[in-house]
């Protein structure tokens, strides 16, 4: 289901967590139209503040999706990416999973996100949440060059 987005839209981005949202996300497909093995796993708890990557394995890498943030909090539970060889891993959480993950080709961009609880009203102001969700927007639109 979530792959025939892609279809119509060259930049989707793909937020889940807890099971629903998880079926969803399954079979999410780099390059559209190709089927592959894309998933989201896991129920995971979270609520931890990250930084940039370093050797602890957990937080962000530099990237336009993360361009400007100091800190980043990971949602209050969290799923984890397996993302393809293709996608470029962007977030490790708390517990050293992927957490974000892209894929970039060409026009086709696809953001998988497992910290879908960051999105959450109340905790929009924490830790770099509205940044990461201007960035995701705009690099999805490919406006980050």
């Amino acid at each position: 289901m979530c792959a025939q987005c892609f279809l119509v839209q060259p930049g989707v981005g793909f937020y889940g967590n807890q099971n629903y949202w998880l079926r969803l996300c399954h079979g999410v497909a780099p390059p559209a139209g190709k089927r592959a093995d894309v998933r989201l796993r896991g129920n995971a708890p979270g609520k931890r503040v990250l930084s940039e990557r370093g050797e602890t394995g957990r937080g962000f890498i530099r990237h336009p999706i993360t361009t400007g943030l100091l800190k980043l909090y990971e949602g209050i539970t969290i799923s984890h990416v397996r993302p393809l060889d293709s996608m470029t891993p962007i977030v490790w959480s708390s517990s050293k999973g992927v957490v974000m993950a892209s894929y970039s080709q060409g026009d086709q961009r696809i953001i998988l996100d497992g910290g879908f609880t960051r999105l959450i009203p109340i905790f929009w102001k924490k830790a770099g949440t509205a940044r990461l969700v201007s960035n995701a927007a705009a690099w999805l639109a490919g406006k980050d060059g």
